[in-house]
């Protein structure tokens, strides 16, 4: 490494591991070289790596997984409470790639618990299960769960969603169906064992729970839903005004 400022040793060693990162060198998922790797080759102390490291987490470009090693994460995600968008349109916005996988479509007559002050246990119609895990550049950033009517929604094809990417995007051209309002609730827990590997951050991580009620322009209910975003790349961002 080239250092010719005069700035202190563990931020030269900061700014190079950015820069490693900025290149491809070390990806979103990657873990860097361990404390005694990166000793060896910048010829410094373990203080001076772990002063650098911690930098980089303070600025969210690492995260330290417990047993495991210092891990890049991807890009922090932004949305603003301004306008309702996919998340396809969301990951777009921001310069990124959208994926989709592990996907399940299945009939079912229950929804999570959290529902049935909506819509009672009595009262639940055959409905279409559709989970699928969501992706920015190749990184996992949610789990999205949405249930939909079979009178309306009677299946969906696993091929046209991962082609359309956005579940919203076919609902609207496949059955004319236009998500024209959303209402979220939002809480913070911690991750199941189960959410933690599909997420790929440890059990007991924090994580946005969402749960939604989805409605078309006619205030009639179309969608529920569950979401469970890692907290650690997703920031939600609210404008307020009296």
């Amino acid at each position: 490494m080239h250092v010719a400022d005069k700035s202190p040793l563990y931020h030269k060693i900061y700014v190079d591991l950015k820069r490693r990162m900025e290149f491809g060198e070390f990806k979103p998922g990657d873990y860097i070289p361990t404390e005694k790797q990166l000793q060896d080759y910048y010829s410094v102390s373990r203080t001076t790596v772990r002063t650098a490291v911690a930098a980089l987490e303070d600025d969210g470009l690492v995260a330290v997984q417990r047993g495991k090693g210092v891990q890049v994460v991807p890009k922090t995600l932004r949305q603003r409470w301004t306008r309702l968008s996919s998340f396809t349109d969301l990951v777009l916005a921001q310069g990124l790639t959208p994926g989709i996988r592990d996907i399940e479509i299945v009939a079912t007559r229950s929804v999570p618990s959290p529902f049935d002050e909506v819509i009672p246990p009595e009262d639940q119609e055959d409905l279409l299960r559709v989970r699928r895990v969501r992706t920015a550049d190749e990184s996992v950033v949610s789990i999205h769960e949405s249930y939909f009517p079979r009178s309306r929604v009677p299946r969906i094809d696993e091929i046209e969603l991962v082609k359309a990417q956005s579940l919203y995007k076919l609902l609207q051209n496949r059955f004319n169906i236009v998500v024209n309002a959303v209402e979220d609730e939002l809480t913070a827990r911690k991750a199941t064992s189960s959410e933690a590997k599909i997420l790929g951050i440890p059990s007991g991580d924090p994580v946005l729970h969402v749960n939604r009620l989805g409605y078309e322009a006619d205030s009639n209910l179309i969608e529920l839903a569950t979401i469970v975003i890692r907290s650690d790349i997703y920031r939600y961002i609210a404008r307020l005004e009296r």
